[in-house]
């Protein structure tokens, strides 16, 4: 099963021995209220349940913050309850899934009129980070380098980019322990001085 919750819309799919059941919600931020029964329609499809499942593929992100929590904390429980193994995809990565061939630079929203952006080079729909634009923060206006097509990746939500992705080799086995992919630090932080306010 793979999972997609790092931005305002969510995705997920199912793979069956070679056939893929697919679901995109595109309501904004409906993550923690339509995840589950999502994911309880593509294995009430498949002939599955969730013991079943040999693997659970996660976008890490970048993304939004909450979004990306939601994900992760279905992953996890899925991990703890079954056993199931987890892995990790990189979310721009997972969006480049499928073009055509050539050399991309992936973005999203990152707010504060900014960027998440990565370049990857595609061929036969497999992308390969080549490194030109590295994972990053970057201006909303920010150019691409010559040669390159900048892509928005909130178009192109498909949770099942990640399969192929397996397949080739680009994951991350993922421990009980892992954190999401966050890039920007979050806006609030905890008070760890032991001062009290107020």
């Amino acid at each position: 099963m793979a999972v997609d919750t790092s931005r305002r819309w969510f995705s997920v799919a199912l793979r069956v021995e070679r056939r893929i059941y697919s679901s995109v919600v595109l309501e904004s931020f409906k993550h923690l209220e339509r995840l589950n029964g999502e994911v309880e329609g593509l294995l009430r499809i498949g002939g599955v349940e969730l013991g079943d499942l040999r693997g659970v593929l996660l976008s890490l992100g970048p993304g939004f913050f909450t979004s990306l929590r939601v994900g992760a904390a279905f992953t996890k429980a899925v991990h703890l309850i079954f056993g199931v193994p987890m892995y990790g995809f990189n979310t721009l990565q997972v969006a480049a899934v499928g073009l055509d061939d050539g050399r991309y630079v992936l973005f999203s929203d990152a707010r504060k009129g900014q960027l998440y952006a990565q370049s990857f080079k595609v061929k036969e729909g497999v992308p390969k980070e080549d490194g030109v634009v590295p994972l990053g923060i970057y201006p909303g206006d920010f150019p691409p380098p010559e040669g390159y097509t900048m892509v928005e990746a909130d178009s192109r939500l498909r949770a099942y980019g990640m399969f192929l992705l397996f397949d080739k080799g680009f994951f991350t086995p993922l421990s009980p322990t892992f954190s999401p992919l966050y890039v920007r630090e979050p806006d609030a932080v905890v008070n760890l001085t032991g001062r009290r306010y107020g």
